[in-house]
C-alpha cells in the first residue's frame, strides 16, 4: 500500500516539473519577442528614411539645390499632410512642386514657376498658420553640392546674401560697409538674413512692434540721422588728423631744408597758434594737434629722407643714361666731405636730379679715396655703371688733376665698355663767368667797388642804401664785394647802383670823397652797358641752373643768348 502511494507521488512530480519547465519557455518565448520588437521598429524606420533619401524626388532636389524660387517653410506640425501645404499656395501662385523633409516633418520646401511668384508669397504669406502654428518662410540659397549628391556645408563667405531696403523699416537695420548693422543697439549681424535679423529684433527691440506706421518712418529718420552725424564727426576727426600729420611733415622738411635746428619746431608751433588765437579762434585745436618737437622733426626727416632714398632707388633701375657730379667741400667742423648728385633720364626723357650722397672724409683725398666714395655711392642705388656718359666738377685740383677722380672714372668706363669715352666738364657756370671778364670793365668795375667800400664803411645807416646793403649781404654775407670771381652774381648790385648814382655822388661828394668818374658821360654809359649785361648774363646763369633739365634745353639756352649778342653788335 504504501508503495503504491510513494508512486503516485513521484508521477505527480513529474508532472509538476514538466509544467513548470513549460512555462519558462513560454516566458522566454514572450521576453525574446517583446525585445526583438524596438530594434525591428527602428530598422523599419531606417529603411523607409532611406527609402525617402532614394526616391528620384528628394534626389533631384540634392542635385540641383535650390535657387531664389524656392521658399524655406519651417516651424511646421510634423501632422501637416504635404496636400494641405499645397493648397496654401495653390490658390494664389503657381507651384511646381511641394516637398517635406527632416526626421521630424517640420520643414518644407515650395518650388515657384518664377521668382516674382516667390517674393510675392514670401510678403503675402509671411504669419500664415498652418496646422494651429503661425509658420517662418524665408529664401533658400543654392548650397554647394558634396560628392554623390549629398549637399555639402555651405561656408560663409560663400554665401551671397543682398540688403533688402524693406528691412530698414520692418528691422530697424542699415548696411554700413556692407554690414548689417543695428540702429537702435549699434550691434551687427554677420550675414544679410532676414532670420537673423528679425531674431536680433525679436529678441532685443520687440517694444517697438506698438509704434505706428508714422512714428515708425520718423523713429528711423532719427536713427539714421544720429548714425550719420557719428560717422561724419568721427571722419572729420580723421580728416584732421591727417591733416596735423601731414603738415608736420612739411613743416619738417622746411627746417630741414633750410638747415635749422629741429628744435625750432615747437618755436614754430607756439607762433602758429597764436596766430590761430587771433585769426581763427575755432580752428585753435588744429593748430594744436602738430607735433613739431625735436625728436618729431627728427623722426618725419628721417623717414621723408628713406622714402625720396627708396624712390630714387627705383627710378635708377629705368634710367638709360645718366651722369654724375662731384664737389669737394667741408662740412660745419671744417671736416672734408665729398657731395655726389646724379642727374639721370630714363626711356620716357624723364629727368631726374638728385644728391645721391655726402661722403665724409679721412686722412688722405687722393684720387684713389674719391674714386671709393663714389663707388660705394652708386653701389647703394645699383645703378649700372655702363650707363655712367659725363661727370661733372667744380674745377678743384683734388678731382681733376693727374691721377684724380675724373681720371680714375675714365679708365673705370673704358675698362668696362672699350667703346665708349666718359665725357668730363668742369665748372659750366664758371665758363659764363670768365666769358664776362673779356668784356674788360675793368675800369668800370672797380669804381663800383671803391665807392660801394667806402659807403659800406662811412655810410652803412643811411637809408637810401639800405636796399643795396641787403643786397650785397644777400649776395655775399660778410665777405668783401671785391672778389673778382663772381661776377654774374653782381647783377643786381649793379643795377642798386646804377638807379642809385646820383645820391651815391652827392653822399660821397659831401663827406669829401669826390669821384669824378660818377659824373662822366661816357663812365656812366659804359655802366649802363655792364648793368645791361650782366643782367642778361645773370638770366643766363639762372636759367642753366632750373631743374629739371636735359643738355639740349642747356645748349638751346646758350644758342639764344649767342643770337642775342649778334643782334646787339648791329645796334
Amino acid at each position: 500500500m504504501e508503495d503504491g502511494e510513494d508512486e503516485t507521488l513521484e508521477e505527480k512530480d513529474s508532472d509538476s516539473r514538466d509544467e513548470i519547465l513549460r512555462s519558462l519557455q513560454c516566458f522566454l518565448l514572450l521576453a525574446g519577442s517583446l525585445c526583438s520588437l524596438p530594434q525591428k521598429t527602428a530598422d523599419k524606420r531606417k529603411k523607409e528614411m532611406a527609402k525617402q533619401k532614394a526616391s528620384p524626388e528628394t534626389r533631384r532636389q540634392k542635385l540641383e539645390g535650390w535657387n531664389a524660387k524656392t521658399l524655406l517653410i519651417q516651424n511646421l506640425s510634423h501632422r501637416v499632410p504635404q496636400h494641405e501645404l499645397k493648397e496654401v499656395f495653390k490658390d494664389a501662385f503657381q507651384i511646381r512642386l511641394v516637398s517635406k523633409d527632416g526626421m521630424s516633418k517640420r520643414i518644407a520646401y515650395v518650388d515657384f514657376k518664377s521668382q516674382a511668384d516667390a517674393e510675392r508669397a514670401l510678403d503675402e504669406k509671411r504669419g500664415t498658420k498652418i496646422g494651429g502654428l503661425a509658420v517662418v518662410l524665408g529664401h533658400v540659397e543654392e548650397k554647394s553640392q558634396g560628392r554623390e549628391g549629398r549637399v555639402g556645408k555651405r561656408k560663409l563667405e560663400q554665401e551671397s546674401h543682398t540688403f533688402q531696403e524693406k528691412w530698414e523699416r520692418a528691422y530697424f537695420f542699415v548696411e554700413v560697409k556692407n554690414v548689417p548693422t543695428c540702429l537702435i543697439c549699434k550691434q551687427s549681424v554677420s550675414v544679410s538674413k532676414d532670420l537673423d535679423l528679425r531674431r536680433h529684433y525679436k529678441t532685443n527691440h520687440s517694444r517697438n512692434d506698438g509704434y505706428t506706421e508714422k512714428m515708425r518712418d520718423k523713429k528711423l529718420n532719427k536713427l539714421k540721422k544720429r548714425l550719420k552725424f557719428q560717422h561724419d564727426l568721427l571722419l572729420n576727426v580723421n580728416k584732421i588728423n591727417d591733416a596735423a600729420m601731414k603738415c608736420s611733415y612739411m613743416l619738417s622738411e622746411k627746417i630741414a631744408r633750410a638747415s635749422k635746428p629741429f628744435t625750432d619746431g615747437e618755436f614754430i608751433k607756439e607762433c602758429l597758434l597764436s596766430a590761430a588765437e587771433i585769426m581763427c579762434p575755432e580752428q585753435r585745436q588744429a593748430f594744436a594737434n602738430l607735433r613739431l618737437s625735436g625728436n618729431i622733426v627728427s623722426q618725419r626727416v628721417d623717414s621723408r629722407a628713406v622714402n625720396l632714398q627708396d624712390k630714387l632707388q627705383e627710378k635708377a633701375k629705368s634710367f638709360v643714361a645718366f651722369s654724375i657730379a662731384a664737389h669737394e667741400g667741408a662740412d660745419g667742423a671744417n671736416a672734408p666731405q665729398l657731395a655726389v648728385f646724379i642727374h639721370g633720364v630714363d626711356g620716357t626723357f624723364d629727368v631726374t636730379e638728385e644728391l645721391l650722397d655726402m661722403v665724409p672724409m679721412t686722412g688722405a683725398t687722393s684720387g684713389n679715396d674719391f674714386l671709393v666714395c663714389v663707388e660705394e655711392s652708386l653701389k647703394k642705388f645699383n645703378v649700372d655703371w655702363s650707363q655712367l656718359v659725363s661727370v661733372n666738377t667744380d674745377g678743384n685740383s683734388a678731382l681733376v688733376g693727374v691721377e684724380q677722380l675724373v681720371t680714375k672714372l675714365k679708365s673705370k668706363v673704358s675698362g668696362l665698355c672699350k667703346d665708349m669715352e666718359l665725357k668730363s666738364m668742369h665748372g659750366l657756370i664758371l665758363q659764363e663767368s670768365l666769358c664776362a671778364k673779356k668784356l674788360k670793365m675793368d675800369h668800370v668795375m672797380d669804381i663800383v667797388i671803391h665807392s660801394i667800400t667806402w659807403i659800406q664803411s662811412h655810410g652803412s645807416d643811411h637809408r637810401k642804401f639800405s636796399a643795396l646793403f641787403s643786397e650785397l649781404d644777400a649776395q655775399y654775407g660778410s665777405l668783401s664785394c671785391s672778389m673778382g670771381h663772381k661776377w654774374l652774381s653782381r647783377g643786381m648790385v649793379l643795377r642798386w647802383f646804377f638807379k642809385l648814382l646820383e645820391e651815391i655822388d652827392f653822399f660821397m661828394s659831401s663827406k669829401g670823397k669826390s669821384v669824378p668818374q660818377l659824373t662822366s658821360k661816357d663812365w656812366v654809359k659804359d655802366l649802363a652797358f655792364l648793368v645791361d649785361i650782366m643782367t642778361y648774363l645773370n638770366t643766363l646763369d639762372i636759367s642753366l641752373q632750373r631743374r629739371p633739365q636735359v643738355v639740349t634745353q642747356m645748349y638751346d639756352s646758350i644758342c639764344s643768348f649767342l643770337r642775342k649778342l649778334c643782334l646787339w653788335e648791329t645796334h
